[in-house]
């Protein structure tokens, strides 16, 4: 310990009982399971937690969702790039999902719609039509399932790699099993997404270590950039990631150094950049108008521009 610096209070028996209890879980027979075997069960168990009665509920935000969905699809339908910005938030994924509920429920929206419908105009639309706008919704949300369960199902090759077959399996377990992200990962809303996104984003960046392999940062990459274009925060990971490969850098000499820096650093990039480029028409027409946006909400945002009081520690703010 360095001479002056404090001991942080309880980390002498809480980092050796973590690594206790991880050590037990390492010790367990590797293969009670075959892999395809447990990640059938996992992702079947995802599944199962998060399908049933997408359509008897409805949230404030979601029909806010649909409406930037519904708008989102014609946009694309008619080429019209700058119509994609929706929000700031910015929401891609999230529109993209339900983009796709329009497709499969009503495609006819894109001969029918305009390019900007307000709430109430999509409502009476949609009745107008015969459409069930709860069955609309309920289909954009089993979208937002399916992605959120195909990033669930990439997390169980890259856990076990970095973290062993029981540690893997135990954690992701209790994130199948977690009430609030079951409940998040059922709306069509941006959290769930962000949250399966940046898991990936890490988890495959780690694995880096164990495997060398360059897919692996691509992929990480894609997941973050795919976070990014859920929710701006998500654009933090970038920064982040590279900040690590720094470090690591720094643990090198010489050139290897500058290889471990530099490489890594442009899949991470190309990544990122490729799925943002990719999934987000408004990039293709004004790039710069598109993220500056993003970025001034972020930061009005953090000041507290765009919300309400917030109840937090038992006070109002």
């Amino acid at each position: 310990m360095r001479k002056g610096s404090r001991p942080i209070p309880g980390a002498g028996t809480i980092i050796p009982a973590m690594d206790a209890f991880l050590s037990g879980f390492r010790k367990l027979p590797a293969k009670r399971f075959s892999g395809p075997f447990a990640a059938f069960l996992l992702v079947g168990l995802f599944l199962l937690l998060r399908l049933p009665s997408l359509g008897s509920y409805v949230t404030a935000d979601e029909a806010l969702w649909l409406r930037s969905s519904a708008n989102f699809y014609y946009a694309i339908g008619h080429a019209e790039w700058e119509g994609t910005i929706q929000s700031s938030h910015p929401g891609v994924t999230t529109m993209w999902a339900g983009a796709a509920a329009f497709h499969v429920v009503f495609p006819e929206y894109q001969n029918l719609g305009q390019g900007e419908i307000s709430d109430f105009q999509l409502r009476h639309l949609l009745l107008r039509k015969g459409i069930n706008p709860v069955e609309l919704l309920a289909t954009a949300r089993a979208f937002v399932v399916a992605i959120n369960a195909l990033a669930f199902a990439l997390l169980w090759p890259l856990m076990r790699k970095v973290f062993g077959y029981w540690t893997a399996l135990a954690a992701l377990l209790l994130i199948a099993n977690d009430p609030f992200l079951i409940g998040h990962q059922r709306l069509l809303h941006q959290d769930g997404l962000l949250a399966s996104f940046t898991l990936l984003s890490l988890v495959a960046f780690f694995t880096y270590r164990k495997t060398a392999g360059p897919w692996i940062l691509v992929l990480s990459g894609i997941a973050a950039g795919l976070a990014g274009l859920t929710k701006s925060p998500g654009w933090l990971l970038i920064p982040f990631l590279l900040s690590l490969r720094i470090i690591r850098a720094f643990q090198q000499s010489g050139r290897e150094r500058l290889r471990s820096l530099l490489v890594p650093s442009a899949l991470v990039l190309t990544g990122a950049g490729v799925s943002a480029m990719v999934l987000y028409p408004a990039l293709w027409s004004q790039p710069a108008e598109t993220l500056s946006g993003i970025l001034h909400y972020a930061l009005d945002s953090a000041e507290g521009l765009y919300s309400g009081p917030v109840f937090f520690a038992s006070r109002v703010f």
